[in-house]
């Protein structure tokens, strides 16, 4: 059974396990919340408050908005539990996958109480990011210690990444031994249609830098943006930026790009279906992720990699983790260092093919749902033969 706070930017890595299990023949049942198949059977069904909220928004302190937001939440999540348990007690499930969720130890405590051992998928640390976006109120250390309880009570934890992994060791005390690491990946289908990269159209007119992804601050899509007007007003260098997706940054890069007339040379595609998402990466010659948090594991590396594309890439531990500066990609710290590396793609798109493919080898043999589906599968296996917890 997976249980799963959630969240559209989630939906991939749920569905390609999901997906994965149950090709593999797991019997997978799934408890979504607000999943209307099954919260419709429960008398009292959860209705969203998002729209008190955001009429209370102008009249109070983020503190005291983001306190009232978490009470609301713990009411939802007290009505949920009685949903979970009756899900447990139809379905008795051998084994229970959660996405981590924020706040929310129902699960693990409802596996505590019927001894089910649970399945952590991890992927960053909930209670600390949200400090960091300041979306926590005056529950901030009763938070952490709710999901201190669920890492504790978890039999095993899958980390996006190493970093990930050291930070739950460091912070919670949490046993090294129970934490492994899987990155993110890539559907296998996206390799099927593969042609290797050439050599960009000498007769091109231009050449397309291009994003995918969320507009978010931590992406950096910022300073791509300012590289790319940069490279357009003060070199040479003729290139095309292609923008994929959608967020709260995107209007103020619209914004820039407008002041300076340089509409012609920047397309924002807004929001596409992600099933678009290998024809827009075929239209880039360079692939870009500008930067990223501490501890992810960046989906759209993978996504890019799988159509071998030259990719520049954050220089963060998750990123070195799985690519190799200058042998599979091009690792960036800073603006200046995203200029140096399309600048020198674009003067040897030759060795930029070279190392884009490279990278496609590793993911073809590492880095697909596939296998990350296998490896979650072993583990459920190895899990149920122990027995009872």
């Amino acid at each position: 059974m997976i249980s799963s706070h959630h969240e559209t930017g989630y939906a991939i890595h749920i569905n390609e396990v999901l997906n994965t299990l149950r090709k593999d023949g797991y019997d997978v049942e799934v408890y979504i919340e607000g999943d209307k198949s099954y919260v419709s059977t429960v008398k009292n069904p959860i209705k969203s408050n998002k729209g008190m909220i955001e009429r209370l928004r102008p009249y109070f302190p983020m503190i005291l908005k983001n306190s009232i937001r978490e009470i609301i939440s713990f009411y939802k999540i007290k009505k949920q539990k009685k949903q979970i348990e009756e899900k447990i007690q139809l379905v008795k499930p051998d084994v229970i996958y959660e996405r981590q969720a924020y706040a929310n130890s129902n699960v693990a405590k409802l596996c505590n109480k019927y001894k089910i051992p649970l399945i952590l998928e991890s992927n960053c640390p909930l209670v600390e990011e949200a400090r960091t976006f300041n979306r926590t109120g005056i529950f901030h250390l009763l938070n952490q210690k709710d999901e201190k309880y669920t890492l504790e009570t978890a039999t095993s934890v899958l980390s996006v990444s190493t970093a990930l992994k050291n930070y739950y060791i460091e912070i919670y005390g949490i046993n090294s031994e129970k934490i492994i690491v899987i990155p993110n990946a890539v559907n296998d289908s996206w390799f099927k249609d593969y042609k290797p990269t050439e050599t960009h159209n000498k007769e091109k007119e231009s050449l397309t830098v291009g994003f995918i992804g969320s507009f978010i601050k931590w992406h950096g899509i910022d300073n791509l943006v300012d590289v790319g007007m940069e490279l357009l007003t003060n070199t040479d260098v003729n290139i095309e930026i292609l923008l994929v997706g959608d967020g709260e940054e995107r209007v103020n890069l619209e914004n820039k790009v407008k002041s300076l007339n340089l509409e012609d040379s920047f397309k924002f595609t807004g929001v596409v279906n992600h099933k678009e998402i290998p024809n827009y990466i075929e239209k880039m010659d360079i692939c870009v992720m500008p930067s990223s948090n501490w501890y992810g594991s960046p989906l759209k590396i993978f996504e890019y990699g799988a159509l071998g594309k030259p990719i520049i890439a954050p220089k963060t531990d998750p990123v070195i983790e799985v690519m190799e500066d200058r042998v599979d990609g091009y690792l960036v710290g800073n603006k200046h260092e995203l200029k140096s590396a399309i600048i020198e793609i674009i003067s040897d798109y030759e060795q930029a093919k070279v190392i884009g493919n490279k990278f496609r080898e590793k993911i073809t043999k590492n880095y697909t749902w596939d296998k990350v589906g296998k490896k979650i599968g072993e583990l459920i296996t190895q899990i149920v033969e122990k027995g009872p917890i």
